[in-house]
């Protein structure tokens, strides 16, 4: 039994794995709308009284947070976000790095804050995942991609991508 937020689970399984699945999934939507995924943007950074007492500070952050919500660019990222997955923690993960970048001479969060930290989220996930492969996994990967070059994305088996690696290992 296995529970996730991705619809592409099954094509990330292993191969191995993949042929001992049952295929028997039962898929449950979050009935969340767009509207309500900004709203739990601003929820996550919206200022109550009793967080804050500084009330010009408070104000401030609040005009900021509803100037941030109209601006086009933070729309396109919110939009981005909630097509892939309506998961909050996703959401939480953008807002992690403007958080964390507020100082006293940085007191506010600004649409390129936001824009940052989303290129850093789509950026940092091909390098996590090629942290942790072998050598052998990552010639293969670059069999593959020479593959993919030469045959103008036509498709290939593993007999080829494996002869690939034996000309470049055994050169």
């Amino acid at each position: 039994i296995g529970l996730t937020c991705r619809l592409d689970v099954v094509e990330l399984l292993e191969k191995r794995v993949k042929s001992r699945f049952s295929h028997q999934q039962i898929n449950l939507f979050s009935r969340m709308s767009f509207e309500a995924y900004t709203e739990v943007f601003r929820n996550c950074l919206k200022i109550s009284p009793r967080t804050i007492s500084d009330a010009n500070y408070r104000s401030s952050w609040n005009s900021n947070l509803e100037k941030l919500l109209k601006d086009s660019r933070v729309i396109k990222i919110l939009r981005h976000l909630y097509d892939i997955s309506t998961d909050i923690r996703t959401l939480h993960n953008l807002l992690a790095f403007p958080v964390a970048k507020l100082s006293a001479d940085h007191p506010l969060i600004a649409a390129e804050d936001l824009v940052e930290s989303a290129r850093e989220m789509a950026e940092e996930t091909k390098p996590r995942i090629l942290k942790d492969i072998s050598v052998l996994e990552l010639c293969l990967l670059i069999s593959m991609s020479h593959l993919t070059e030469n045959l103008d994305g036509e498709p290939f088996d593993f007999e080829m991508v494996y002869e690939g690696f034996r000309k470049f290992a055994f050169k």
